[in-house]
């Protein structure tokens, strides 16, 4: 959710006029956390100089962090009116005990979300030495969707066009790119609670804090499915609705587990993850027993991929392609290169219940190593996987 903090209001609760950026920051800490983006509106001067806030020397380092956004509002200007406006406009949630009912007016229908003492839209708090405490009744309202403001003017940018080559070759070619991108998105599925989880054990450097763990997951998504999604589209495709991050990687149990014995609460990887043998067998038999262990995971890890790739043909979801059938028919001779296309994030996913073995980790030589041990899955063919390839979201493997 985007939340829209009064600055000001946070520095200042329950010490003197002077303010202190401690409490700003311990806001900042526990919305990130739970996963929110937040904009903390503060008038310039209290940011830097003279008249600052105290406790203020962290800004820098948080004005990097992707989720938040710092908006000045200029010396001499109602800050107030700047929150309720930004909050409107980014359909987000203030954080402020103050209730806004000079703004009633002025805002209309809007005053209902942001001013009075039974505003939707607007989350009260206290402060607990360094510890800020959302109010624990309030109810986070629905994510909506923001409408992004079209530009005055299209503006399009120049075809920069080869030394030598005609114009019509550049349009042609341009058009040919653009014919091909709706196939990337048709074979793009759609994204569940399942693949975001599957997305987090094969990509996640775990374990990680909630906060970090919430901002990097769309770049986790990205590599497991290749499609590219902010955190506000995974919410909506997933089902997550307006629960907040800790919440939904709660609810991702046993594979994931929150930690909160410490400040900041963590996400590990769960009892599955730990079902792990022992890396060395503890010394135990010597090295026959090692020997005899390896061979025999081998063996399991083998049996597992041709169950899985089994479970995926039963359910429908993969598609053949063969190079050359058409002219083999009139020139049997010429050899047929037969092929099966699957969902790579999706094998990922099955193959990691079965074995915790993260297949997006395994190297491209020990992949293909496990691959050429089984037959060809599908049916009672004959023949081996001779060559594998991953473009995207799909594993194509050539069988031979």
């Amino acid at each position: 959710m985007n939340l829209v903090l009064d600055g000001a209001n946070i520095a200042r609760q329950g010490v003197d006029s002077s303010g202190n950026g401690t409490q700003l920051r311990a806001a900042l800490d526990r919305l990130l956390a739970d996963g929110h983006t937040v904009y903390p509106v503060i008038a310039q001067f209290r940011m830097s100089g003279k008249r600052a806030f105290p406790n203020m020397e962290w800004v820098n380092e948080y004005r990097e962090h992707p989720s938040v956004h710092f908006v000045q509002s200029p010396s001499g200007t109602d800050d107030d009116a700047f929150i309720l406006d930004l909050a409107i406009q980014i359909k987000g949630v203030i954080v402020s005990n103050d209730l806004f009912r000079d703004h009633k007016e002025r805002l209309g229908k809007d005053s209902a979300r942001y001013c009075g003492s039974k505003a939707t839209h607007r989350m009260m708090y206290s402060i607990a030495g360094e510890l800020f405490l959302p109010d624990p009744k309030f109810k986070m309202p629905v994510e909506e969707a923001v409408e992004v403001q079209p530009p005055a003017v299209e503006v399009t940018a120049p075809v920069k066009e080869k030394k030598g080559s005609p114009k019509q070759g550049s349009s042609s070619s341009k058009s040919r790119s653009s014919n091909r991108q709706p196939s990337k998105t048709n074979r793009s599925h759609r994204i569940s609670s399942a693949s975001v989880r599957s997305s987090i054990l094969q990509h996640g450097d775990l374990p990680m804090s909630v906060q970090k763990l919430s901002t990097y997951l769309p770049k986790m998504i990205e590599k497991a499915t290749g499609r590219k999604m902010s955190k506000a589209e995974i919410r909506s495709e997933a089902g997550f609705g307006n629960r907040s991050w800790i919440e939904i990687f709660s609810g991702m149990s046993p594979e994931l587990v929150i930690d909160r014995s410490g400040d900041t609460p963590m996400v590990k990887a769960g009892a599955m993850k730990a079902k792990k043998s022992g890396s060395s067998n503890r010394n135990r038999g010597g090295n026959r027993k090692s020997a005899g262990d390896s061979e025999s995971a081998r063996v399991r890890n083998q049996d597992a991929l041709s169950i899985v790739f089994k479970e995926i043909i039963e359910d429908g979801r993969y598609r053949l392609d063969s190079k050359g059938g058409l002219m083999s028919r009139f020139l049997p001779w010429m050899k047929v290169e037969e092929r099966m296309i699957l969902s790579w994030s999706y094998v990922c996913q099955k193959y990691l219940k079965r074995t915790n073995v993260r297949l997006a980790r395994m190297n491209s030589a020990d992949f293909f190593e496990l691959l050429s041990s089984i037959p060809w899955p599908l049916g009672n063919e004959s023949g081996k996987i001779i060559r594998h390839h991953i473009d995207e979201n799909e594993l194509i493997l050539w069988r031979g």
